[in-house]
């Protein structure tokens, strides 16, 4: 049936731990966030960095809990924070007959989720490298977008440098 997991008491120095790296998780989605929230979109700081925060404590806790069970599998955790995501994503994006709007908002949504559960897996680097790749895709190449629909170059994009299909 099911295996007993006795729950120890973790220490407050591996507590503290997972706590830092939620604030480490937290600032750099905040990041990604204020970006976003400059830019106009509905998802801004506060949403970025929630998201990071939540997914750099569950992985962080996660981790714990499988720490001392030999069949544990702390992926599991990170299957279920993309689920999780999966929903906030899907409310983020509209569809109207004139397109499609939200989907870069969903999917830095999604990006800070893995950002905050780098972090929470001890891997603050692969967070802070992908918080810059992501500032550059988002303001660096939505500039570029935005400059280009200014042109009339194309049909496809919408002024917020999103795709959509036009029918």
């Amino acid at each position: 049936m099911f295996a007993q997991v006795q729950l120890m008491t973790q220490s407050f120095a591996d507590q503290a731990v997972i706590g830092l790296q939620a604030l480490i998780a937290g600032l750099l989605g905040a990041i990604v966030g204020f970006e976003r929230g400059k830019s106009g979109k509905g998802v801004g700081l506060r949403t970025h960095a929630l998201v990071a925060i939540a997914s750099s404590a569950a992985v962080g806790l996660g981790g714990m809990l499988v720490s001392g069970v030999s069949n544990g599998d702390p992926s599991r955790t990170l299957h279920a924070i993309i689920t999780g995501v999966g929903f906030i994503g899907a409310g983020a994006i509209l569809h109207s007959p004139q397109g499609t709007q939200g989907v870069t908002t969903a999917t830095s949504v999604l990006l800070v989720a893995v950002i905050g559960a780098s972090v929470g897996v001890g891997m603050p680097i692969i967070g802070v490298c992908v918080t810059i790749l992501a500032l550059i895709v988002l303001r660096v190449v939505g500039t570029w977008q935005h400059h280009r629909n200014e042109s009339g170059n194309s049909s496809t994009q919408g002024g917020n440098g999103e795709s959509h299909m036009v029918s």
